[in-house]
């Protein structure tokens, strides 16, 4: 029997030399028994993110990690609760996407099986015609011409003196130009007899304006500018003797003289009536298409029900539950 006894102090010594190297915390039993007690009459001793961590739950992982105290058991717990949350927010996710991309798919189906558009719109010929010379219009584009001037400029006030000056600088620079130039020459011209004294001498460059034969009710580019008539009657007679580079002779106006340079001709862009009624009878299908997919899906998105429940919802488990980017 002694060696039997000798064998169990061995092992008990053992055991109390061991012990001395364990972490030490409070009693397991002591503790479990308290925190049973004190959820007698409520089981839920955390929530997160609405899901409960329960005084049973939290025994059981007690036991599984006795070297743990309280506090980093409800951690640990916490922390599985939130891995929990959000492998549940992204199934939910790609639920969501999943349902979005079906419904998405139905209606190209309808749409390819012509439930949305049906049988082709019935066009009103008034309308055709009407939209298709909105259309003609909308590209179509006038003739015009570009043009650079020379303006020796006098007030409305002007003295009789001072008109005849103006008029003779241009006159010397008509003289000097000769009725053919190119916009190097015109501003050379303009640097030296800038400074000429009792007139005022300016210089516009690359003005363009639509001819007096176009059609008016064509819309121009907005930097286009509009021309004094009986202007620009003589710079189109100018260009049509002499083409691009032409100068023309001195011209008066109620702002002063001018000498005007024809830089490029603008031709102009008729729309054919044809393509213009093709144009306008591809708008009215797709107008009416458009209308006909509106009525199929307005009362889809009519007929969708939304609920959320932010009652049940803890502020900061949600955003501890939320993903950082």
């Amino acid at each position: 029997m002694k060696p039997c006894y000798f064998f169990f102090s061995v092992l008990l010594c053992m055991a109390w030399l061991g012990c001395t190297d364990t972490v030490e915390h409070p009693d397991a039993v002591v503790e479990l028994d308290a925190l049973a007690q004190a959820s007698s009459q409520e089981e839920v001793v955390a929530s997160v993110g609405g899901r409960e961590i329960s005084a049973l739950a939290m025994r059981r992982a007690w036991q599984e990690h006795p070297e743990l105290t309280r506090e980093q058991v409800l951690e640990l717990l916490v922390e599985r609760e939130l891995i929990f949350a959000r492998a549940s927010e992204t199934q939910r996710e790609a639920a969501r996407a999943s349902l979005q991309l079906a419904r998405k798919r139905g209606l190209v189906r309808a749409l390819l099986a012509k439930e949305v558009e049906g049988a082709p719109a019935k066009l009103e010929p008034e309308r055709v015609e009407q939209t298709a010379r909105a259309a003609s219009l909308a590209h179509s584009k006038p003739r015009g011409l570009r043009v650079s001037q020379l303006v020796a400029i006098f007030p409305e006030d002007a003295t009789p003196e001072q008109r005849a000056q103006a008029q003779s600088l241009i006159q010397a620079l008509s003289s000097e130009l000769g009725e053919r130039s190119d916009l190097r020459a015109l501003r050379t011209a303009y640097e030296r007899h800038a400074q000429t004294p009792g007139v005022q001498l300016s210089m516009n460059q690359d003005l363009t304006f639509r001819t007096t034969d176009a059609d008016p009710s064509l819309p121009v580019e907005k930097e286009w500018v509009n021309f004094f008539p009986e202007v620009a009657r003589q710079v189109e007679d100018a260009f049509d003797k002499r083409g691009v580079g032409a100068l023309t002779p001195p011209i008066k106006s109620s702002v002063g003289w001018h000498l005007i340079l024809v830089q490029q001709e603008h031709s102009p862009r008729l729309l054919p009536g044809d393509l213009a009624a093709a144009l306008a009878r591809r708008d009215l299908t797709t107008q009416a298409h458009r209308k006909s997919f509106q009525a199929m899906a307005l009362p889809l998105l009519e007929d969708a029900s939304f609920r959320t429940f932010p009652e049940n919802l803890e502020d900061t488990a949600t955003q501890a539950a939320t993903p950082t980017p």
